[in-house]
This record gives C-alpha cells, sequence and structure tokens, in this order.
C-alpha cells in the first residue's frame, strides 16, 4: 500500500510503501520489487507464529538504494553482518528481535552515508545495557534503536 504524507509547512510529498502479515516468499519478493522502485527499508518486523515467520514492513521512497536488509540473523550471524557492513561503510539504522525454533533472531537494516561513528550491541543484561548507555553516551553518541528479546 503506497501512502503519500505532506510535513507540516512543506510543499513536496513522501513517498511510503507498507506491508503486513507477509511469508518469507512474500516478503523478499515486494522487498526486490520496493528497492526496484528506490524505496528503502525504515522498520521490518518479524514475527514467529506456530513456526511461520511473518514480516511487517514500511518503506521509504529515497531515490537511492545505499541499504541493506537481512530478516534472520541469529546472534552470530547478526555480529558477523554488522562487523562485515561496517567495515564497507554501512551502518546499523534499524533492527528488531524476536524469537523463532527456541533462538533469539534479528532482522537488522544497515545504510551508507550515515554517521560513522556508532556502536552495536546484543545480549546485554540490564546492568551491561546500563553501563554501555553511559560509556558511549558519555562520548558524544546517542542512542538511536533499542530492542528487547528473550534469549
Amino acid at each position: 500500500m503506497e501512502v503519500a504524507v505532506r510535513n507540516s509547512g512543506s510543499t513536496s510529498l513522501q513517498l511510503f510503501n507498507a506491508y503486513h502479515e507477509r511469508t518469507a516468499v512474500q516478503h523478499q519478493t515486494l522487498a526486490k520489487d520496493l528497492k526496484g522502485k528506490e524505496y528503502g527499508p525504515v522498520a521490518v518486523a518479524t514475527v514467529s507464529l506456530k513456526g511461520k515467520l511473518y514480516y511487517t514492513a514500511l518503506w521509504e521512497k529515497t531515490g537511492a538504494n545505499g541499504w541493506l536488509l537481512s530478516s534472520s540473523l541469529d546472534g552470530t550471524k547478526y555480529q558477523r553482518w554488522l562487523e562485515t557492513t561496517a567495515g564497507s561503510n554501512q551502518h546499523l539504522v534499524y533492527v528488531n528481535a524476536y524469537r523463532h525454533d527456541n533462538r533469539a533472531m534479528f532482522s537488522a537494516i544497515v545504510r551508507s552515508g550515515v554517521s560513522t561513528k556508532y556502536a552495536a550491541r546484543h545480549e546485554l543484561t540490564v546492568a551491561a545495557f546500563q553501563a554501555e548507555f553511559h560509556d558511549w553516551t558519555g562520548k558524544g553518541l546517542r542512542m538511536q534503536v533499542v530492542t528487547g528479546y528473550r534469549s
């Protein structure tokens, strides 16, 4: 579903596209189609229901495709993926965690052309999260994305 939004005081329209409750195959097909139409993902939530994955996503018409999306990463693959994309100057802009097959899994979006100074952590206790928050905000970074999950 495509939606046009006009911000207050602006004359230009921003285009968005969204879908929900899609299977993995439908999600991949829609992602490929939207990328071809110069949309970039803003958020992708994954839900595991009765052993099957379903996807809900919001896309924004960006005119550029400097992003990567991965919707089914376990903790180890997520960490490797972030390290690899950071090495290509692509940085995390969104993460969502979910449980599937009794494991913590992640959907994540990275983009190029965003701040090169960032930190990403996962599998933190409450105390470790608080310590990381104080450490990184003390270094001038601000929190952009948080997702909670049971590991």
